[in-house]
């Protein structure tokens, strides 16, 4: 037997919420049997493009960039065991730890094992070597750099003291 009618007049649906828009609000097992009633209607999906996205070519060139980075020592960093013991209590607090992991394990965003002297590649294929001028920015403009192979529009950018930062770096500096 082919579809109800029952189920294609919005009036037998009353008992579900109406929306000021004329729609229904309704459990997912009542809106797919409306909607196999009504048949299946064809979808358009848009999918914004970013135009500053990296093509496969710019990619492939970062990679040799980041080899060629990757090559050369990187830039000396001072920890100050003092302010690094003051980031470890912001890293907890502050719940960085539920995406930065500090033994390299890959979460929601980078690891900070290893991070101040890593290189990085973005999904705008620019490449560069973390730095504290780097991690200031990611913690104060989180969507300034999205680091290739990590979501965008994760981490909201963190109500901290230019001091917080500095303590934050000093402690992900300790992270080797």
């Amino acid at each position: 037997a082919g579809p109800t009618n029952e189920l294609k007049d919005p009036e037998s649906i009353t008992t579900y919420k109406r929306l000021q828009t004329g729609k229904y609000q309704m459990d997912i097992d009542m809106a797919m049997k409306v909607v196999v009633a009504d048949g299946a209607r064809p979808i358009q999906i848009i999918v914004p493009v970013d135009p500053n996205a990296a093509t496969p070519a710019m990619l492939a060139k970062a990679e040799e960039k980041a080899k060629e980075l990757a090559a050369t020592p990187p830039p000396a960093f001072a920890v100050d065991a003092a302010k690094a013991d003051q980031g470890k209590a912001l890293y907890v607090s502050k719940t960085c730890s539920a995406c930065h992991s500090l033994d390299g394990s890959k979460l929601v965003g980078p690891s900070f094992k290893g991070l101040i002297g890593r290189v990085t590649i973005t999904e705008r294929a620019e490449v560069f070597v973390n730095d504290a001028a780097y991690f200031t920015e990611s913690v104060t403009k989180p969507q300034a750099k999205i680091v290739r192979g990590f979501a965008a529009a994760q981490m909201p950018p963190l109500p901290l003291s230019a001091g917080e930062v500095e303590a934050l770096l000093h402690f992900v500096a300790s992270q080797k």
